[in-house]
């Protein structure tokens, strides 16, 4: 069985998760696409062509291309769209089976089949897959965490504060424990990085310009108490390096992490997306607060919370996957 995939090359979630499925997977041919996008930074092509892969690049897929995409192969692979509205229709005319690997919250494009990382709204595609998005630990390494001193946030530039930025700075202003807070990833326009908020320290790291992997600093906690979605890459990033995670009582969190290191959830609101209707989480940042605050007082929850981080992250890695990963495209492994 032959494979393409279409790849991003930026420093975004899309771009993170094309380049592990390329390096894992080593499909036949690589068209990569938004070249010269600049929202997730520059665009490097080179880490597909240090692969050693057949790789093409675009901003927009043009006819010619197309045609070189799906030219002598059997199976096409996307993560979230196509990029293109009529590259599906034209597989199917040469007899190439499609697989998406869906965000809900930003639609699910035609495909014959499709794959979502999680069971968050599965119910709403009866047709869908839920195939789990492997993470890389042998790039993402840590070890045991002992105690919570350092924590550190994801920013994300997603729709509705998808992180839970403001959750996380509004928690902090009731914090009466002192300890440090990373910030990690671009700052978006709505925030102002301050040094301090009451006792907690916080480091603005920044947009770092390299592979995805590169920019994790070690932390002893991630703070995501994520409002709403499926598939979270910094989330099973953590769990790959041990790192325990203190989220919000939502789909899909919790079949990750236990019921202690998820704070209660609240006030949902309807807020339309791509995908149609979503609900948004709120929480309570004094709950929030006090969940933190116990984690820097409870060692042994911390232990225990980095080694269930830690057998989370052996079952999504991609040593683990990659068998079923061959036979759901029907591929005999490919040597690294």
């Amino acid at each position: 069985m032959t494979l393409a995939m279409i790849a991003r090359a930026d420093q975004g979630g899309l771009g993170a998760q094309t380049w592990e499925f390329a390096r894992h997977m080593r499909p036949d041919k690589t068209l990569v696409v938004l070249v010269g996008h600049q929202t997730r930074g520059e665009a490097d092509v080179g880490r597909y062509i240090d692969l050693g892969l057949e790789v093409q690049t675009c901003y927009l897929p043009s006819t010619e291309q197309e045609a070189w995409l799906l030219d002598g192969i059997d199976h096409l692979w996307t993560a979230e769209t196509w990029y293109s509205p009529t590259l599906v229709h034209k597989a199917r005319a040469r007899g190439v089976v499609t697989t998406v690997h869906a965000n809900p919250e930003m639609g699910v494009p035609e495909a014959d089949r499709t794959w979502l990382a999680t069971d968050w709204l599965s119910h709403h595609f009866p047709d869908a897959v839920v195939t789990p998005f492997p993470v890389a630990g042998d790039v993402l390494q840590g070890s045991p965490v002992p105690m919570a001193r350092t924590f550190v946030h994801v920013l994300s530039e997603a729709m509705e504060d998808r992180n839970g930025t403001e959750i996380v700075l509004r928690a902090a202003e009731l914090l009466t424990h002192p300890c440090r807070l990373l910030m990690m990833g671009k700052i978006p326009r709505n925030l102002h990085p301050i040094a301090r908020v009451g006792q907690v320290e916080i480091t603005w790291l920044g947009h770092h310009p390299g592979l995805y992997y590169q920019a994790w600093p070690r932390a002893d906690v991630l703070l995501m108490p994520r409002r709403f979605g499926g598939l979270c890459l910094p989330i099973q990033e953590a769990f790959a390096q041990q790192i325990p995670v203190l989220t919000l009582d939502l789909e899909p969190q919790r079949r990750w992490v236990s019921e202690s290191w998820r704070v209660p959830a609240r006030r949902p609101r309807d807020v339309r997306m791509p995908g149609g209707l979503i609900q948004v989480f709120d929480c309570d940042p004094a709950d929030y607060a006090a969940h933190w605050a116990w984690l820097i007082e409870s060692e042994a929850t911390v232990r225990v919370g980095s080694h269930d981080a830690a057998t989370m992250g052996l079952q999504l890695d991609w040593v683990t996957m990659l068998g079923t990963y061959d036979r759901l495209f029907d591929r005999h492994p490919v040597p690294a």
